[in-house]
Parts: structure tokens; C-alpha cells; sequence
């Protein structure tokens, strides 16, 4: 028939390996987590970018990589995830 696990959802572990990726380009590309809050990456240096999207983080998601960037010791952005997952 098809491929049973193309309707599979992903499990924890994949989550939270998404999570990571996620956080790791937020962190080497120095993105805008504001932006990234409401959905938008923002791209700052010698040209500015701009990519809005309809995909707005839920607050489990923004606190999950506010404790990605933390295990890894990016401290200052943990707590601007933190802070973007409260309001």
C-alpha cells in the first residue's frame, strides 16, 4: 500500500531534536528571538532580512529552547527565551 511511517508523528526524541536545530540557528546567526517569538526571522548585519511566516511558537516550545540554549551555556539567550515564553 504506502509507507506506514509516513503518518507517524515524530517522537520526543525527534522533537526535541528539532528543538535544537532551531536553537542552534537562532544562536549562530545571531536571529532575533522577538522576531522568532511572532513568527518572523530577522536577519540583521550588512543586509537585513526579513522571512515572515504564519508559525508561531507556542510558549512550551519557546521554554524548551530557553532549556536547549541553558544545557548548552548560552545563558543570555535562555533567559530571552525564558522571557519570550511568558508573554
Amino acid at each position: 500500500m504506502g509507507n506506514s511511517q509516513a503518518a507517524s508523528f515524530p517522537d520526543a526524541n525527534n522533537y526535541e531534536v528539532g528543538v535544537s536545530g532551531v536553537t542552534l540557528l537562532q544562536e549562530t546567526y545571531k536571529l532575533n528571538i522577538s522576531a522568532m517569538a511572532e513568527g518572523d526571522v530577522s536577519v540583521e548585519g550588512s543586509q537585513s532580512w526579513n522571512f515572515g511566516g504564519e508559525f508561531r511558537p507556542t510558549w512550551i516550545e519557546m521554554l524548551t529552547m530557553g532549556n536547549v540554549a541553558y544545557n548548552q551555556g548560552w545563558l543570555d539567550t535562555a533567559i530571552t527565551w525564558y522571557q519570550a515564553s511568558f508573554l
